[in-house]
């Protein structure tokens, strides 16, 4: 049986693991679900005490890393811990939940693939902990910033778990403990890009897309964006603009934005976005790039403006006409020299 002492020391350590998720390390909010707690447990070298794993390594030199599981259920729970490598979700913040990722090109290290057990699934009796540990194998040179991942905890279904009524209910929860290792302490400052900028729709609306990439290896924490597009040469008129407020980015990783071009029709040219962004930690950033819009890109991603797309088709139309009699024309030329020739 879980003592009282130990559930509290459990307890405290999950609500100083959920303090550090808003403020250090923001992450992917667990689901309500069963009784479950997760506690780290230090290691020597660790560098904060606040909740999760933040330790230094040395090149190449493998660390045990342990987290003790604890069943606060009335029933027994099959438990899956995975090791997971930290990213930046759609919706702008850390997370850190499997699957496929797209992960960004200047991402050098996977925390997953630094940690030698790829999952692991235990079984814990009702009212009981179990301890479980992972190898992390670091570079074998000293690298720069942090390398961010975590251990995924997460629950099995019960379907033999019903209410009153004879409803099934879902205990399926997930809970994420962090960890980080870093094998300097050079700060490394955040450096925030605009990789590409893209029409697209979404529904029936025309938007535009555009990738932000965290291109080092650090954290961005309460990030704040304003941005504005307008056609190229004509700033005085605004086509679209976009204000986000209290975004995270992993290390090395990236995301896309949305601008809303409303009821302003995409025609084909050259395009502006003119950017501002700044975190907690006091960096700034400012970013002017062009961006061309086809014709093509015009006809697929247009907000219904069907006169537009008719005018662009016309104006094809008429392209491709003209490109025949000048062909047609150069035939005759080319024929009558030929038979002056003769």
């Amino acid at each position: 049986m879980i003592s009282k002492h130990h559930k509290l020391s459990l307890l405290l350590g999950v609500a100083s693991f959920a303090f550090l998720l808003a403020w250090l390390v923001p992450t992917a909010n667990a689901t309500p679900g069963p009784g479950v707690a997760v506690k780290p447990n230090y290691p020597a070298t660790q560098i904060d005490k606040g909740g999760s794993f933040f330790f230094k390594t040395k090149p190449g030199e493998p660390q045990t890393i342990t987290i003790d599981l604890a069943n606060l259920a009335n029933y027994s729970q099959t438990l899956t811990i995975e090791p997971t490598t930290a990213y930046t979700s759609k919706e702008g913040s850390i997370t850190y939940k499997p699957g496929k990722v797209p992960y960004d090109k200047t991402l050098k290290y996977k925390m997953r693939d630094l940690i030698t057990e790829k999952k692991q699934k235990v079984t814990i009796p009702a009212d009981r902990t179990k301890t479980v540990s992972f190898t992390v194998n670091p570079p074998k040179k000293d690298y720069k910033g942090v390398i961010l991942g975590a251990l995924y905890v997460k629950t099995e279904n019960r379907n033999d778990n019903v209410n009153a009524n004879n409803i099934n209910i879902n205990n399926k929860m997930a809970l994420v403990m962090p960890v980080m290792i870093k094998s300097q302490d050079k700060k490394v400052n955040p450096k925030l890009t605009v990789p590409s900028i893209k029409p697209d729709k979404s529904g029936s609306q025309t938007i535009i897309n555009t990738k932000l990439a965290n291109e080092r290896p650090t954290t961005i924490k309460g990030l704040e964006i304003k941005d504005r597009i307008y056609r190229k040469g004509n700033p005085k008129k605004t086509l679209s603009k976009n204000q986000l407020y209290q975004l995270s980015m992993a290390p090395n990783s990236n995301f896309q934005t949305q601008n809303d071009f409303g009821k302003n029709a995409l025609l084909p040219g050259t395009y502006h976005l003119s950017l501002r962004a700044h975190d907690q930690n006091g960096n700034h950033w400012k970013i002017e790039k062009d961006f061309t819009v086809s014709i093509k890109d015009s006809v697929i991603y247009n907000n219904n403006n069907w006169w537009w797309i008719a005018l662009l088709i016309a104006l094809l139309l008429i392209i491709l006409l003209l490109l025949y009699l000048i062909y047609r024309q150069k035939k005759k030329q080319k024929e009558l020299l030929k038979d002056q020739a003769k």
